[in-house]
């Protein structure tokens, strides 16, 4: 019966550590989409990242290898050799669809849920900053001073040309920034030695590192398969005009693109009051059934 499927989908989660299902706030994503997706014709792949420990080493590159080795997989499979084969990316999933099939001419089609098309540090601080200022916890000048603090950390990583010296100018520059902040300041925006540290932990991970020196417009200009891009307009983890309009000005010569965003939803594709990441797991829906909707109908248009 497999081997009758119209499409074999492969869903490929956002960051940090996922299961198959992309268990977040007690919602499991992936599990809906495999399901509705099933039912109604298609071959559904998901998979748990990575184990922990090898995880932690790994980069966004190398998620992007793990997916050639399913799709390798599958085209040896008889069941599959004939069967078309789609990429469902979400975040930084959505990156690496991008990845894959910038490289890959075996993968016939791709969808992007609130993927990236803008570099890390402009996600980044979109989403400090919207975040920040939609808790309400700080003032306009203490957000302006953390959104600083972040916009100059990260420029000093896509710049460096080693991890260490990066790590070093960064922390050089954080101890000077905050060496004459008052210390009430200092509590309301986190800064401590403890932040330093863990933020320093960050920053020089495998993966954060090797992310700050990925520029999706290298791979959106080769993917010639049909890509659909969605984002929800209350993401406050992936701006949805700069990264959807960073997707079509590099997919411009695409001759088979959609791009669409959804009003009231957020970077789960909830329909929500805030767009708060807090706010996830409070809401009962895991995903809208319009979004379900219009990525079946436009995979039946592809692949019929």
């Amino acid at each position: 019966s497999q081997g009758k499927s119209k499409a074999l989908l492969i869903l490929i989660s956002g960051s940090g550590w996922q299961d198959r299902n992309e268990t977040i706030f007690g919602h499991k994503p992936f599990k809906v989409m495999a399901d509705y997706f099933t039912r109604n014709g298609y071959a559904v792949y998901r998979y748990d990242d990575f184990p922990k420990g090898e995880f932690a080493k790994s980069t966004t590159l190398d998620f992007a290898d793990a997916v050639f080795l399913i799709v390798n997989f599958f085209k040896n499979d008889k069941r599959f050799q004939d069967c078309p084969v789609g990429l469902i990316g979400h975040s930084e999933g959505g990156l690496i669809t991008f990845i894959a099939a910038s490289q890959d001419k075996r993968i016939d089609f791709i969808i992007s849920l609130a993927g990236v098309g803008e570099h890390i540090s402009q996600t980044l601080l979109y989403q400090m900053e919207a975040i920040t200022r939609a808790n309400g916890e700080l003032s306009e000048a203490e957000v302006a001073e953390s959104v600083e603090i972040s916009s100059h950390l990260y420029s000093i990583l896509e710049k460096s040309k080693s991890k260490e010296k990066a790590l070093k100018e960064c922390g050089d520059y954080y101890d000077a920034y905050t060496r004459n902040m008052p210390q009430e300041v200092k509590e309301r925006i986190g800064v401590s030695t403890g932040k330093k540290i863990a933020m320093m932990q960050t920053l020089g991970s495998p993966w954060f590192y090797t992310l700050f020196h990925l520029y999706p417009k290298q791979y959106l200009k080769k993917v010639k398969c049909p890509v659909y891009a969605l984002n929800g307009e209350k993401d406050l983890q992936v701006n949805y005009i700069s990264n959807l309009g960073g997707i079509q000005k590099y997919l411009a010569k695409n001759k088979n693109l959609k791009i669409e965003s959804f009003p009231g939803l957020n970077h789960l594709f909830q329909e929500c009051e805030t767009g708060l990441p807090e706010e996830y797991g409070k809401i009962e829906q895991t995903i809208s059934p319009l979004v379900l909707e219009r990525m079946l109908n436009w995979m039946n248009e592809i692949v019929k």
